[in-house]
Formats: structure tokens, sequence, C-alpha cells
């Protein structure tokens, strides 16, 4: 389907009649139905009675005309929206844009990781229906000015789709193929940056000389759950007050039991990373070189938050959708077109734990996918059997 970059200045004149139905829609919202779905995003009941009463701006107006075109229940029940808010102020083309992707009921999260990460960012947002459209334009606006200088918001308007799974790679590669700088940064909404990375990356790619290993190398941010000073692990860690910002506080927190590996019960998500040297390296940000990174081998089932440059990066496979190989499938590409992978030694992100990740369990249309790509798809294009499958290995 055909994605709609969002531009207002184009005539609306066809909507007029959606237009109408949207607003005698919004004015005869239940009072008790959007208090409780603005509760849900923390937006107060006094913001949203004045969002009640204002009229629909021109975006809203669009975007409901858009949704409204959308054809439920068929594999084209779906409209990808770029640029639906473009980021105000303008950044160099080698900055390193952060991408994530989410659902409105996790919007505070991005607000929280603009702040750690002070760089660009692309977010794409998952909007199921009419609801969520309204709400959104009322959150956006109540974001500060350096949110509103630094994040584009890219939107996937979904109606009544035929698989109600969340559809975690066609937002990825909305949010990440909309960029417009050189390098970005792979990485969930759940996580905070180290303070002040992106700072960090822009001055290492800088400073690098060799511009063709750039282009094949994926760069590691080591990965860890902080559950908090309580650690109560049936309860989500909501204070990003408690995410350490500094490699310092990072490894203290991890001493007094209050941070770990991610996912430190699935050994081969991160283990390629190699966390006793992470540990042990420090190049006192990039004034030691030979301690900035280390290099790592693959292995499968690995699935690192990276930075790269947009140039020859590839696509996610939208097929997946909800929990299971969306991103290992990817990594795994990168693998055998010939990408290295390097852990940087000063930066990392860190999860903001929730519970109730170790019992998911991957659809039967997940499995399908993924013994496509080992029986089928990487034996004729790589011509290789190597690797290509969980061996047990704990």
């Amino acid at each position: 389907m055909m994605s709609h970059s969002l531009t207002l200045s184009t005539s609306t004149a066809t909507h007029t009649t959606g237009r109408r139905k949207w607003m005698v829609f919004l004015m005869m919202l239940p009072l008790a139905a959007f208090t409780y779905q603005s509760s849900l995003i923390g937006i107060s009941e006094e913001a949203s009675n004045s969002f009640r009463r204002r009229l629909m701006s021109p975006r809203e107006d669009y975007l409901l005309g858009l949704f409204n075109d959308i054809t439920p229940l068929t594999t084209e029940s779906f409209q990808p929206v770029p640029y639906a808010y473009r980021r105000k102020s303008k950044v160099p083309y080698d900055a390193i844009t952060l991408t994530t992707q989410l659902s409105l009921n996790k919007f505070d999260r991005l607000a929280s990781l603009v702040d750690r990460w002070n760089g660009p960012v692309s977010c794409a947002v998952y909007l199921p229906n009419e609801e969520a459209i309204l709400q959104l334009g009322l959150v956006v606006e109540q974001q500060s000015q350096k949110f509103h200088d630094l994040v584009t918001v890219h939107l996937l308007l979904e109606k009544e789709p035929l698989k109600s799974d969340y559809p975690v790679n066609m937002l990825r590669n909305l949010a990440l193929f909309n960029i417009e700088t050189e390098y970005f940064l792979l990485s969930d909404v759940d996580f905070m940056t180290s303070q002040n990375a992106h700072d960090y990356l822009i001055d290492f790619f800088r400073r690098q000389q060799d511009r063709s290993k750039i282009h094949s190398t994926l760069y590691v941010l080591p990965a860890f759950d902080v559950f908090g000073k309580k650690k109560d692990l049936n309860t989500m860690l909501t204070d990003v007050k408690e995410v350490p910002q500094t490699k310092d506080k990072l490894l203290d927190t991890i001493s007094k039991k209050e941070a770990e590996t991610f996912h430190e019960y699935w050994a081969p998500g991160h283990r390629a990373t190699n966390f006793d040297k992470w540990y042990q390296c420090n190049s006192n940000n990039g004034t030691d070189p030979s301690a900035e990174l280390y290099p790592i081998n693959y292995e499968f089932m690995f699935e690192p938050y990276v930075v790269g440059t947009i140039h020859a990066v590839h696509r996610f496979d939208e097929r997946y959708r909800g929990f299971g190989m969306n991103k290992v499938t990817w990594v795994k590409e990168a693998d055998l077109r010939g990408y290295e992978f390097q852990v940087l030694c000063d930066v990392f992100v860190a999860h903001m734990y929730h519970p109730g990740r170790k019992e998911r369990e991957p659809s039967p249309d997940t499995k399908i996918v993924t013994e496509w790509y080992q029986d089928h798809y990487w034996p004729s294009k790589y011509h290789t059997t190597k690797g290509l499958r969980y061996t047990g290995r704990a």
C-alpha cells in the first residue's frame, strides 16, 4: 500500500464528508470513555476536557480521512503516514537518529528517552482506531520544546487487521527508512540510552578514518535490565531516575543486584556481546581509542541494539508480528551479508524492566516464516546451512 507523507497544503476537499462525520463523532464521544483512554497515557482530565472542546486540526482531519478510507479485514488494512509530525530543528547529516516504535500507551517513555538521548529521533506510532488518532494530537501538543525540536513521528494506521498481533517490523521499517541522517541507532522505547550517548557517538564516527569499514559494521550497545532498588520481578519499573546514566553508575547498580545483562535467562540473545570484556574496557570517552571498542563473533539468536549506516542496510521482514524472531532474522541476515560486529565500550542501553516476558511464545505464523528462512531462503541465497538454527547451547 502506498504511504502518505503528511502535506497539509494539499486540498482536503475530498474529505469534506469525512470531516463533518468525525467532528460530530468527536463531540459525541462519551465523557467516560475519553477520560478512561486519556488516563492510560497520562493525560489530565482538565487537558482532555480542553481537547474535546477544541475543533480538530487539519492534520487530525486528514488522518481520520485516511483511516476512514482503509478497507478492514484485508491484507491491505493499514496505511503508513511518514512525517506526520516533523521535527523542527535541523541536524547534521552525520548525526545519529535513534529509531524506535511504540503504541500510544508508551508515549511517556519516548519523552524520557528524548531527554537521555539528546539527538534526533524517528519514531513510528501504531494507531489502531479513531480515538488513538485524536489522542495522539493532544499528547504531541503537550510535549516539551526539546521533543518538538528533535522528534519526527510517523504513523501506522490499521483498521481491523486480519492478524491482531502488534506489527513490530512494519513499524521498525517505517521509522528506519524515513530518517534524514547517515547513521541510525536501532532501539526500543523501553530502553534508555546512557546520558548523551548521541554526543559521544557523533564524535566517535567523525574520528573514524576507514569509511568502508563503517558501512560494513554494526556497532553494538550492550543491553541491560534495570529492576530498581526494590527489584520486584512482578512490578514494572516506571521511574526513569532509577535507570543509570553512566557506565560507572551502571556497574554499581549491577553490583547491588539492581540490574543485570538483558534477558539473562535467555543467554543466546545477548551472550555474544561478551559482557565480561565490556565491564573491563574503558576509553575514558574516546581519549584512548585503542580501548574504545572490541570485535565479537556472531552467534545465532543474537539480537543486539546497534548503530549502523543507512546506505546499504536491509529491511525487516514485515510478516513478523508480535513476539519472536522479528529482529533475530534481521541480525542473521546482516551476518550472512558480511557485516562485522563491534562492541562500543563507553555507551549502553538499559531496559526498564517489566514482567511477563519469559512466558511469551511465538505464534504459529512466526514459526512458519522462520522455517522458510532456515529451510529455503538462507540456504538458497547464501549457499550455506551452517549456523541457521539454535543448537540448544545454554
